[in-house]
């Protein structure tokens, strides 16, 4: 990792070589589970990964940051067919422009943006990873005392393997299923009584949105949570 620093901006650059062992699950069965069909000759995912990336800041309140990523994946590991397999290679490369503010007074706001394409040999997206992805947070500080968080999430489309062809694999094909995008929107009150004591009360998946995190399972849908934390 190189990083050079001049004034107010900064360079940033990392190249790494990576390696993925396969897990006890894909390379052996598991009792009661002898669906799952393992594959002990798997090779060990390997992957060389580089980026990029500018950071600017503006005074002592802001900043912006600018990033590229290009993973180059060998014998990628992935599921077909109710089992494990090595895909000859993948790609996965993309971008993300992220900044930060204190610019307003008692205020802290947070924004990102990531492109990500990721294909392998075959032509197939890999799994779980969304093309476009947007992410806006604020903190507002209303006093020492209270302290507002909210949050917006945007994760674009992704695709995911049929998960029903782990019982019904004769009868259901094992194929991609694209996943829709879908919005998340989090609410959080913080109260700080005192220095060592401080309450929560807050709201996650405030609008409800019904979306799958993976084929075949949904996400949570809206709840509510409160937790009182002591650091002495």
């Amino acid at each position: 990792k190189v990083t050079y620093e001049k004034e107010l901006n900064t360079l940033y650059g990392s190249i790494a070589k990576k390696s993925r062992m396969p897990t006890m699950e894909e390379i052996f069965i598991f009792f009661p589970f002898p669906w799952n069909v393992s594959n002990p000759d798997l090779k060990p995912e390997r992957s060389l990964q580089a980026s990029l990336g500018y950071q600017k800041l503006f005074g002592d309140s802001s900043l912006l940051d600018f990033s590229l990523y290009y993973y180059d994946i060998e014998d990628i590991i992935i599921r077909r067919n109710d089992e494990y397999i090595n895909r000859e290679n993948a790609e996965h490369y993309g971008a993300e422009v992220r900044t930060e503010s204190t610019y307003f007074s008692r205020q802290l706001w947070r924004i990102s943006y990531a492109y990500a394409h990721a294909v392998d040999s075959e032509g197939e997206r890999l799994e779980l990873i969304p093309e476009h992805q947007v992410k806006i947070e604020d903190t507002v500080t209303i006093s020492s005392e209270w302290e507002v968080y909210a949050s917006y999430r945007y994760l674009g489309t992704r695709y995911s393997s049929n998960s029903a062809t782990d019982i019904w694999n004769s009868l259901v094909p094992d194929e991609q299923k694209k996943l829709k995008a879908y919005n998340l929107v989090d609410l959080q009150v913080n109260y700080r009584p005192v220095k060592y004591i401080t309450a929560r009360v807050g709201i996650k998946n405030l609008l409800d949105e019904a979306y799958e995190w993976r084929y075949g399972y949904p996400g949570e849908g809206r709840s509510f949570y409160v937790s009182l934390e002591l650091v002495l």
